[in-house]
């Protein structure tokens, strides 16, 4: 990972705290119920929202620094955060009996961890081939990042067109290329 500005640290620092007092407090002040007290409800709503926002902004604050080859680090610094959060929070409602907003935050969680995964999560390629034969740009995927052919031209190649030896593909993130893998004819042993 790049390393932040000192600025960014302390930002850094300052939402981690209020990402984990939010998710507390949108709890604890939404257990009781509307119709006694709204105010508590509206203002646990908001703290929600408040938990949401922080979230994002950390994860684009972390994006811009993120060079792609240590997605562990900033997992476990997400996992971290997320499980600090949510254990008192989910005891809490445990002890209240509240299975309907534990559910809420059960997909709250789920939500966080697949955004997580899907931005700094380990770079997952496919090809889509269950035949012999030839290879199309179409059938190389990948869930989280961009995937490109560049002919021995150097043109880019459509999805339409073959892979040949001598081609270049190219996966990408955010426009910053990850990997280049040269295509090489593979001769058969027999």
């Amino acid at each position: 990972m790049r390393k932040l500005k000192f600025y960014e640290k302390i930002l850094m620092l300052c939402l981690t705290v209020l990402f984990v007092a939010s998710f507390f407090f949108s709890i604890s002040f939404s257990l009781k119920p509307i119709e006694e007290d709204p105010r508590l409800f509206i203002a646990g709503m908001v703290s929600m929202g408040i938990n949401i926002g922080i979230f994002f902004w950390t994860l684009k604050i972390l994006k811009r620094h993120y060079d792609y080859r240590n997605h562990k680090g900033i997992r476990i610094y997400y996992y971290t955060i997320i499980a600090v959060s949510a254990a008192p929070t989910l005891e809490l409602l445990r002890f209240n009996n509240d299975w309907m907003y534990m559910a809420v935050y059960f997909t709250l969680i789920a939500l966080y961890v697949y955004m997580v995964n899907k931005e700094f999560g380990r770079l997952s390629i496919r090809i889509n081939k269950d035949h012999n034969g030839d290879l199309y740009v179409g059938d190389l995927y990948s869930s989280n990042g961009d995937i490109k052919v560049r002919g021995k031209n150097k043109k880019m190649k459509s999805a339409m067109e073959r892979v040949s030896v001598g081609d270049v593909i190219i996966v990408s993130r955010e426009g910053e290329e990850i990997l280049t893998l040269d295509v090489i004819k593979n001769a058969k042993k027999a």
